[in-house]
């Protein structure tokens, strides 16, 4: 025969509540999470003009009115090989920052998980012998 355990009267944990529960392990590495954010700018800026320069290489091969005024001065290989060169660079610079920023934000969570199970451990070591006791209403 099993007992039932003792209701609780606490309100189940909403999200917000949970990620209230998780900032000051985020305030703990605030520096790191304050560069990633400012990553997000460039990140943004390298994303938005990708398409813009694969827009002006096919208006430039088709000879369209809208390719930028210095690149129609330009030949088709010139063009071509500076729209080319600008949209590796592009690439690059994006991959070296998307690869920057997710090391980062790695590196804070495993900070935050480390110091989380710190804490846990910390607390259930300081708990007295008579918590560990067996409960009439656990399995």
């Amino acid at each position: 025969m099993s007992a039932t355990p003792p209701t609780s009267s606490r309100r189940p944990e909403n999200d917000w509540r949970l990620f209230a529960r998780l900032l000051p392990y985020a305030r703990q590495n605030k520096s790191i999470l304050v560069i990633v954010g400012i990553l997000m700018l460039p990140l943004s800026f390298m994303g938005s003009v990708q398409p813009i320069l694969i827009g002006q290489a096919i208006s430039f091969v088709r000879q369209e009115p809208q390719v930028w005024s210095w690149l129609a001065e330009q030949t088709i290989s010139q063009g071509m090989l500076i729209l080319i060169v600008l949209l590796f660079a592009s690439i690059s610079l994006r991959l070296v920052l998307e690869s920057g920023q997710g090391y980062l934000v790695q590196v804070v969570g495993q900070r935050m998980t480390a110091q989380i199970r710190t804490d846990l451990f910390e607390r259930v070591t300081s708990l007295s012998m008579s918590f560990s006791i067996e409960r009439p209403w656990v399995n």
